[in-house]
């Protein structure tokens, strides 16, 4: 028996409007835990494994698009997602710990991208009301390439000054309610 538990939030009278939130006042958003923590309410499901498979170290890179209806654990995906980008060994511990727990030993395999930083957001808020204004907000070295962009007087960064910033230091970004 795998003894698995319900998150508090469920055992109430009431489900909560949305399940998983990027951030919270509170500080106890999926994306403001720690990984590990996050990790503790995770169970490696089929659709959590193959959004994994997305970000492990021998895939070249592209989009990834989640598409289906409210509460069918997208966002909960995308918190995986970005833990696994930021903790990529945190993650993979928790794979292996899952191997052991479920038997399936192929949950070893699975490596994780490393140098990546994730910027995750929830979009449809409306806090940022260009795409690059978020990656100057949210990226490491985002306030020096928005200097940048203002010095260069133009209505929009070039695509050089972008995949500058992303060279010098790459970015798996997650949107969600995109």
């Amino acid at each position: 028996m795998l003894n698995l538990t319900l998150r508090k939030e469920f055992l109430g009278r009431n489900m909560p409007g949305t399940t998983i939130a990027f951030h919270q006042k509170n500080s106890q958003g999926a994306i403001d835990k720690t990984p590990a923590d996050f990790l503790k309410i995770t169970y490696p499901t089929a659709d959590v494994i193959k959004a994994l498979k997305t970000v492990r170290a021998d895939r070249d890179g592209g989009p990834v698009v989640l598409i289906g209806g409210r509460g069918k654990g997208k966002s909960h995906l995308m918190a995986v997602l970005h833990h696994a980008v930021n903790s990529p060994e945190v993650t993979e511990k928790w794979l292996e710990n899952w191997a052991d727990t479920i038997g399936n030993a192929s949950l070893k395999d699975i490596k994780i991208a490393k140098g990546f930083s994730a910027i995750s957001e929830t979009v449809n808020d409306n806090e940022f009301p260009n795409l690059w204004e978020l990656l100057f907000a949210r990226h490491e070295k985002g306030q020096f390439f928005k200097g940048k962009f203002s010095e260069s007087k133009q209505h929009m960064p070039s695509k050089k000054l972008l995949e500058e910033m992303f060279e010098a230091q790459p970015t798996c970004l997650i949107l969600d309610e995109f």
